[in-house]
């Protein structure tokens, strides 16, 4: 009877545990390990898919964008204002349809955007929590997308699960 219990105790710890996968410059702290999706237009995707005990699923993922040729030669002012730009058109695409944005400071002090939106695909709504921001000559769009409405998760929980190497 210990054995088992003991056995209970280290499934509980595996099936709850986190992973850390690694991502071109950044560590994200999910239950599920992302893997490499695709490239569609120099844009690299990763994604995982967990399900939830209560039968909910949650899709973490992270999509990147190289701009290391958009940003070749420009000034330290340049890149600043490539930034305030970046920043001021994913809140203005967002707003444009209907979306909540707000600004909002990463764990290494770097800004980001955060958008929170709601999707219907067929007769399913999915909440989509969105973190876009720029670094090591990158974008970033990291979600937390699920069908669980009622999911608790925000924005400072997501951005609690990103690291950086």
């Amino acid at each position: 009877m210990k054995y088992i219990h003991y056995i209970l105790i280290l499934f509980s710890w595996v099936v709850s545990s986190q992973v850390n996968s690694k991502i071109e410059g950044i560590v994200l702290n999910a239950p599920c390990e992302l893997n490499y999706t695709r490239n569609i237009n120099n844009q690299n995707n990763y994604s995982c898919i967990q399900e939830t005990n209560n039968g909910y699923i949650n899709n973490y993922s992270v999509t990147v964008n190289n701009l290391y040729n958009d940003l070749a030669g420009l000034t330290v002012q340049q890149k600043r204002i490539f930034s305030e730009e970046f920043h001021k058109r994913v809140k203005q695409n967002a707003e444009e349809i209907g979306e909540v944005s707000k600004s909002v400071k990463l764990k290494n002090g770097k800004n980001a955007t955060s958008v929170i939106s709601y999707l219907t695909y067929g007769d399913q709504k999915f909440r989509n929590i969105e973190i876009a921001f720029l670094f090591k000559k990158k974008s970033y769009i990291v979600n937390l997308t699920s069908n669980n409405l009622t999911v608790s998760a925000n924005v400072e929980e997501l951005i609690s699960l990103i690291n950086f190497y």
